[in-house]
């Protein structure tokens, strides 16, 4: 029993010393952010350990913007920062009918124990993205097993050229 203790806290340590020290995020990352979100708070930021080939990087980012707590996913290239996603947690009553529709045609009876709405596509500084958001939900089946369900709505443009719900064109991304 020592020894297995012993084994288990020497790869903990040698885990934490190959981690490093917290990364400071750059200024131009901290000037992307505020620009977006002037009034807002970085609270985290690290180092995002997927597309580690891109020149600058990619940032997870943690942000308080007034009452909600935002996760922001921002990408460098040639020294330009870019938010690329924000995320903010929406209670499962908010998820549109559609988005569930689809949701419990696959999962009948899952039970939704947190939702995040994700808008993607923001194309750099602040500006808003014409692609309607997708839902990251988390789901607890019948059978207790346990999933993340990404689920990303069709639209379509209606006369006035506004994106509305294309009824019955939920895909389901992915299910980790």
């Amino acid at each position: 029993m020592r020894k297995m203790l012993l084994t288990l806290l020497a790869g903990f340590l040698a885990a934490s010393a190959l981690a490093g020290p917290p990364v400071k995020p750059p200024k131009e990352l901290v000037d992307a952010i505020k620009q977006r979100f002037p009034h807002g708070k970085i609270v985290r930021a690290e180092k995002a350990p997927y597309y580690p080939l891109d020149e600058g990087g990619s940032w997870d980012v943690t942000v308080e913007n007034g009452k909600e707590e935002l996760g922001v996913q921002v990408s460098a290239a040639n020294g330009c920062y870019q938010i690329n996603t924000i995320a903010k947690a929406v209670a499962p009553v908010d998820v549109p009918k559609f988005v569930l529709e689809t949701l419990h045609a696959k999962y009948p009876q899952a039970t939704i124990t947190s939702a995040r709405e994700v808008q993607q596509g923001l194309m750099g500084w602040g500006r808003k993205s014409s692609k309607p958001p997708d839902y990251e939900l988390k789901i607890v089946t019948t059978e207790k097993e346990t999933f993340d369900v990404w689920l990303t709505p069709e639209f379509k443009q209606n006369a006035e050229g506004e994106d509305e719900p294309d009824p019955g064109k939920v895909r389901i991304s992915s299910v980790r």
